[in-house]
């Protein structure tokens, strides 16, 4: 069986299993590879051949949004990157052989590079998540006007900006941690407000239940009462005029919302992820509850890339917790 195949019979098993993003990115990881050996026999790819692969994508330069200064080296692929595709490789051979196309492993042995110890929380900061809170909340008084005039009634055939939905959905990424595609596709028979629960469908379509607290309760009562003014798609918890949001928008909802916050650090969506579970760490939640909360399938995943202290943090911490002997 040549390579190509293999990997387009892997692309349609896994297709109802994880999201089309992750696809995306496997199909991404496998051109390099196909780019590299060729449409090569499967069984014959040795070892040796995916090392070679991998000193090769290591020294490939990391893909830029601009070019490199005059003068300037480009920038070598990130660590992060490189780690996600050797993984994405691993995991197609290790396919391989439970669809019992291959009998031996050449990936079995192909190491993975070491991950940076140390690195700064990938959190929104808790001064500039209140911040993109208040000015949320502001702006449903306030109605300032957005860029494309939003906020005039009805001027030149279009509706005023919908900042109930805004300040739901802030504080709701906040307290519930979900994903974005777990908040992109969120219907309101998903929530019971009532308990202050909810469940979302996030990386292969897995399930999970999340919680939340009263305002945010009172948040999404609010948009849900004005929202048959803004959208017709009003089965979806955040809409708009074409539909439900696309993760896309979302992403330039919190942008333009971190705009007139004044927040220049992180405010991506998965920061507030990140976030909570600082959160929770914070107050003394143990690392197996915070992963339940996350939804992780793995602990480790948890500890390794959630669990992450600044140096003062960590300072704070050793003499908080008996380190010192003052």
């Amino acid at each position: 069986m040549l390579l190509s195949e293999a990997m387009a019979k892997f692309d349609l098993a896994r297709q109802t299993e994880v999201e089309e993003s992750t696809l995306a990115l496997y199909t991404y990881t496998f051109n390099k590879l196909l780019a590299y050996l060729g449409d090569v026999e499967i069984e014959a790819i040795r070892t040796d051949d995916l090392r070679k692969w991998r000193a090769q994508v290591a020294a490939s330069p990391g893909r830029r949004k601009s070019p490199p200064e005059e003068g300037k080296k480009p920038e070598s692929l990130s660590v992060y990157t490189l780690h996600r595709d050797i993984r994405q490789i691993k995991t197609f051979f290790k396919w391989c052989i439970d669809e019992e196309i291959l009998k031996r492993n050449p990936a079995a042995r192909l190491g993975l590079p070491k991950l940076p110890r140390g690195e700064p929380p990938k959190a929104i900061s808790d001064e500039d998540l209140e911040r993109m809170i208040v000015a949320a909340l502001a702006a449903i008084t306030e109605r300032p006007e957005t860029s494309d005039g939003r906020t005039r009634k009805h001027h030149q055939g279009l509706k005023p900006y919908p900042y109930e939905r805004d300040y739901a959905m802030v504080r709701f990424l906040a307290e519930s941690g979900c994903r974005v595609g777990g908040l992109a596709g969120l219907h309101w028979v998903d929530l019971d407000l009532g308990a202050k629960e909810g469940t979302v469908c996030e990386k292969g379509n897995v399930s999970r239940m999340v919680s939340y607290g009263k305002e945010t309760v009172a948040a999404l009562e609010a948009w849900q009462s004005v929202q048959p003014h803004y959208s017709r798609h009003v089965e979806f918890v955040f809409s708009s005029e074409r539909g439900a949001l696309s993760t896309s928008g979302l992403y330039q909802i919190l942008h333009r919302l971190a705009v007139r916050a004044g927040v220049g650090g992180r405010h991506n969506p998965h920061s507030f992820r990140h976030a909570l579970a600082r959160r929770l760490l914070k107050n003394h939640a143990d690392m197996g509850t915070v992963s339940e909360l996350l939804g992780h399938s793995d602990i480790d995943t948890t500890h390794k890339f959630y669990a992450r202290w600044s140096k003062a943090e960590l300072a704070k911490r050793h003499h908080q917790y008996g380190g010192t002997l003052d």
